[in-house]
C-alpha cells in the first residue's frame, strides 16, 4: 500500500536528506520523551536490530520504535516494537520505512543514536523484554492513578510524531 503520508515524507527525506519531528506518547519512552526532538535520515535497507525506524503503517499513521527482527513473507519485512509496548508491531515492508534516527535533542542538549550509553539502552532494550513489560505495565498502572494524565481513555502508550516548529 502506498499512502499519501508515505509518499509526502519520502519525498521530504529525499528532498532535505532528513527530518526533524517532536515526539508525543509514552511507547519509547524513557528513550524518547514527550516533547523530544528527533531527527531522522535517509536510510539504506537493510536496517540493523536496535536501530529506531520512522514507519509508515498500512493506514498511513506515522511512528518510530525499535526495529527487533527481520523476516521474510513473501519478500523482506521487519519488526518493530515500542520499547515499553508489550507487542510487535504489524511487520512493515521496506518501503514503509522512511528513515532511521540519528540523533535526539532534549531540551537542547544532542543525543547521537552513536552514543555508548545509548547503544547500551538498545542493546537492553532488545534483550530486557521482560523488564520493559514490567516497566510498562507499572507506568500504566501509575498513570491510571494520576487524573489527566490520559484524557478520554486515550492510550498512553501510543506514539505520535508531529512536525517540528524549529528548523535545522
Amino acid at each position: 500500500m502506498d499512502s499519501e503520508t508515505q509518499r509526502t515524507f519520502a519525498a521530504l527525506m529525499k528532498e532535505k536528506g532528513g527530518i526533524r519531528l517532536r515526539a508525543s506518547g509514552y511507547s519509547m519512552y524513557p528513550y524518547i520523551r514527550p516533547g523530544d526532538i528527533c531527527r531522522f535520515e535517509r536510510t539504506g535497507h537493510p536496517l540493523r536490530p536496535g536501530q529506531i525506524g520512522l514507519v509508515v503503517s498500512d493506514k498511513g499513521i506515522l511512528y518510530s520504535h525499535r526495529l527487533h527482527r527481520i523476516g521474510y513473507q513473501s519478500g523482506f519485512v521487519y519488526q518493530f516494537r515500542g520499547d515499553m509496548n508489550p507487542a510487535y508491531d504489524n511487520p512493515v515492508r521496506p518501503y514503509q520505512v522512511i528513515g532511521i534516527m540519528t540523533e535526539l535533542d532534549r531540551k537542547g542538549k544532542i543525543l547521537p543514536e552513536g552514543q555508548r550509553s545509548r547503544r547500551m539502552w538498545a542493546v537492553t532494550a532488545m534483550r530486557g523484554v521482560l523488564f520493559f513489560r514490567l516497566c510498562a505495565f507499572l507506568f500504566a498502572w501509575t498513570l491510571r492513578l494520576r487524573p489527566g494524565h490520559a484524557p478520554g481513555g486515550r492510550n498512553p502508550h501510543a506514539s505520535v510524531c508531529q512536525q517540528s516548529d524549529s528548523g535545522r
